[in-house]
C-alpha cells in the first residue's frame, strides 16, 4: 500500500496523544469511499483500536518513520543545494 499524506496525516494524529475510537470516528468519518483514511489503515495493519483505544501497529510506527526520515532528508538535500550555490 502507498502511504498517502492523510493516511501520515492519520498516524501523526493517533500518536499525539491518547485516541479512544470514538475520537477517530468522529474526526476521520467520511461518506465518500474513496476518503476512507481509518478504514484503509487499518486493512493495512498501520493501526488497530476498539473501545479501549486506538494505537499504532508496529507497521504503522515504521511508515511514520519512514516519513520522517524521507522528510529530513529531503531538508537536508536542500539545504546542502541552497549552500553550494550561495558558494
Amino acid at each position: 500500500m502507498e502511504i498517502t499524506a492523510s493516511t501520515l496525516e492519520l498516524l501523526t494524529w493517533v500518536t499525539a496523544r491518547p485516541r479512544t475510537y470514538e475520537d477517530v470516528v468522529d474526526a476521520w468519518k467520511s461518506n465518500c469511499p474513496r476518503y476512507a483514511v481509518w478504514d484503509d489503515a487499518v486493512t493495512a495493519g498501520l493501526v488497530t483500536g476498539g473501545r479501549d483505544g486506538v494505537a499504532l501497529t508496529e507497521g504503522g510506527h515504521a511508515a511514520l518513520g519512514c516519513a520522517r526520515l524521507s522528510r529530513e532528508q529531503l531538508h537536508r538535500a536542500r539545504a546542502e543545494k541552497e549552500d553550494a550555490q550561495d558558494r
